[in-house]
C-alpha cells in the first residue's frame, strides 16, 4: 500500500492546514473590503 502514501499524506497534511489556518484567518480581518469602502 505504499503507492496509496503520497496521496494519504497529502490528505491529513491538507486537512490538518485547513482546519487550522482558515478560522484565524476568517475571523472578520481579511473580509472587511465594504467597511474601507
Amino acid at each position: 500500500w505504499y503507492t496509496a502514501l503520497p496521496y494519504i499524506i497529502t490528505i491529513v497534511v491538507l486537512a490538518g492546514v485547513v482546519g487550522r489556518s482558515i478560522p484565524p484567518a476568517a475571523d472578520g480581518v481579511a473580509y472587511e473590503k465594504e467597511a474601507r469602502a
